[in-house]
């Protein structure tokens, strides 16, 4: 693997602007809506795992995915617990060969969360920016009851662009 330029931890001060922070959003999603696409869960989003490399923005440590039924490698070979402390949502601790892609989609809303408030999240707490239109993409993508959240990453992108477009006007 070439040697990234930066992870999403080092250009913590870069991602508080929104406008960088949605571009690396954007490019992050559309790494993950292709594994999606494949049947692919990444499992373990978190600024670490976010890598600038040459100048884009793509996702590392693909180690805890879930693939599709029939193609993981044998059971236990994660271990007892999936994911980042505060990044993981709820439902891994509790049946993380069940992850679906808005398990993702909760973990890529707790790195805008962390990147707009500069605090590293807790496990089941909330962590909310400040401001609009984040705060309440934030609040949609990081809900705790999967069934609430956007269940695609073309739902969260969906999200991204209305909420956008209202706080323009």
């Amino acid at each position: 693997m070439p040697l990234a330029d930066a992870t999403a931890e080092e250009q913590i001060l870069q991602l508080k602007d929104p406008e960088h922070l949605h571009s690396m959003f954007k490019a992050v999603a559309s790494v993950l809506a292709e594994a999606h696409r494949h049947g692919w869960r990444h499992r373990d989003i978190k600024p670490s795992n976010i890598l600038l490399l040459h100048g884009r923005w793509t996702l590392a440590d693909w180690g805890t995915v879930r693939r599709p039924r029939g193609e993981t490698t044998f059971i236990g070979r994660t271990g007892a617990y999936i994911g980042t402390l505060g990044f993981a949502p709820p439902e891994l601790s509790v049946t993380p060969h069940d992850a679906v892609p808005a398990s993702d989609v909760y973990s890529l809303g707790r790195v805008a969360a962390w990147a707009l408030t500069g605090e590293w999240p807790q496990a089941n707490v909330p962590l909310l920016p400040p401001h609009e239109p984040w705060r309440t993409i934030v609040r949609e993508a990081t809900q705790h009851e999967i069934e609430r959240r956007p269940q695609s990453i073309a739902e969260l992108l969906a999200l991204i662009d209305r909420e956008h477009k209202k706080h323009r006007s």
